[in-house]
């Protein structure tokens, strides 16, 4: 996939500002559908939090703009988070994969070390 990645952290998007993370949200996925960029959202938890557990309105209303935004959005959208477990259930079902990611077991460790090792000796000796 010949496409330009577009990575942002959730945080990054968050404002003090009644609305502006919300306006900061559309604008985020506008740029990358017109550039055809591939969008990471790093830290996703925080803009996809499960609004039953959500003691302000803003929150709320936050999540919804996401969902919306998601919907509407046309291209690849990558969420990184490591508490999936709090995420809004209406945002998981908009996501066509989740992939999970565990920890190497120690002769998979080996095993990728070998392999990098080796595709990095070989990119080496070709100097």
């Amino acid at each position: 996939m010949d496409r330009p990645l577009l990575v942002k952290r959730a945080s990054g998007l968050l404002s003090k500002w009644v609305g502006e993370a919300e306006q900061n949200i559309a604008a985020l996925l506008r740029q990358a559908e017109q550039e055809g960029d591939v969008l990471v959202l790093d830290e996703a938890d925080g803009l996809l939090a499960d609004r039953r557990d959500a003691s302000q309105n803003w929150e709320v209303t936050q999540v919804n703009e996401v969902l919306i935004q998601m919907e509407a959005f046309d291209g690849i959208f990558i969420c990184t988070t490591n508490l999936l477990e709090r995420h809004d259930p209406a945002s998981l079902r908009r996501f066509a994969f989740k992939v999970r990611f565990d920890y190497l077991e120690p002769d998979q460790s080996r095993l990728l070390f070998e392999e990098t090792w080796r595709l990095t000796s070989k990119a080496h000796n070709r100097r």
